[in-house]
């Protein structure tokens, strides 16, 4: 390995933690505004805006010096609908109703679906670290199951075992949008021009969907008490995207997602220290992190 590789390493590891703690506290910010009447959908608009406001411009500046075909387009398009709509929705949903520490613990799972669907789409074979991950992870969220059920938690927790299902859809379509995002980045894409594209795509979807059915959030209810919460969880979203997009560049996947992966824990730890009137941390929900981290390492590294 050259210097310059070795250096790469260490700027993607950096840049690979520092997206992990800014996603795990956007994730408490989401976690705060929504613990009263707070709506998935109005945290998702707000998270879209801040997101648009950070690429658009900065792919406008790339974007002259770049030509990009349809299935270029296509590709983040149907990213920004996998992640940054269906994925985000679950998850903002799921944090809203078990918790940030619960809910992206199972969010976590990700790389076991990213695995499975490559498996049957593109014909990527399943070795034994798949299964030894795969039985990490899976015995992460059975303990999760388990330990929601007979939660002493606060009220703010909702104890239904269907609740589980929310962060479970989450992962899957996290799981889904990195397959896209690869066949967008083959044409060397600008990273940039990819973001944009993914947000801009998941806004006009979102806003649509939601106009059609009459439930777009208006002013007044955006310029609510929980606004500003909402507005940093946006912030520090786009700096998670930012970081997390840098390091891929700079590093391999299989360095940088493990150590994204270790978000779960770091959501623990920021909820045991400023959530502890919402959300009660066990010593069973933080071996139940350790284990899907554990596993989520395995099957990035077995793929």
């Amino acid at each position: 390995m050259s210097a310059g590789e070795s250096v790469g390493m260490i700027f993607g590891v950096i840049f690979a933690l520092l997206a992990a703690l800014l996603a795990g506290i956007s994730h408490i910010l989401i976690r705060v505004g929504t613990q009263h009447d707070g709506k998935s959908a109005e945290v998702l608009v707000i998270v879209l805006m801040m997101n648009l406001i950070v690429f658009v411009p900065m792919a406008i500046i790339d974007l002259p010096a770049y030509e990009f075909s349809w299935r270029t387009f296509l590709a983040f398009a149907g990213s920004g609908l996998a992640g940054a709509i269906l994925g985000r929705s679950f998850s903002y949903e799921g944090i809203k109703r078990i918790g940030a520490s619960r809910s992206q613990t199972i969010v976590a799972s990700q790389p076991l679906h990213s695995a499975l669907i490559a498996a049957v789409v593109l014909g990527e074979s399943v070795t034994f670290g798949h299964l030894l991950g795969i039985l990490a992870i899976m015995s992460g969220v059975v303990t999760i199951s388990k330990e929601l059920r007979n939660s002493q938690a606060s009220n703010a927790i909702n104890t239904s075992r269907m609740s589980l299902l929310f962060p479970l859809a989450a992962a899957f379509f996290y799981g889904i949008e990195p397959i896209f995002a690869k066949i967008g980045l083959i044409e060397a894409t600008p990273v940039y021009v990819g973001l944009a594209i993914k947000t801009t795509t998941a806004a006009i979807v979102l806003f649509c969907y939601l106009w059609l059915r009459g439930q777009l959030p208006s002013f007044a209810s955006l310029n609510g008490p929980n606004l500003w919460w909402y507005v940093g969880a946006g912030v520090f979203n786009t700096m998670f995207l930012l970081a997390y997009f840098r390091a891929l560049e700079i590093s391999p996947v299989v360095l940088v997602v493990p150590i994204v992966q270790i978000l779960p824990l770091i959501v623990i730890g920021l909820s045991f220290l400023f959530l502890k009137r919402l959300e009660v941390i066990t010593w069973k929900l933080v071996l139940a992190a350790m284990s899907v981290v554990v596993g989520a390492a395995i099957v990035t590294w077995a793929s």
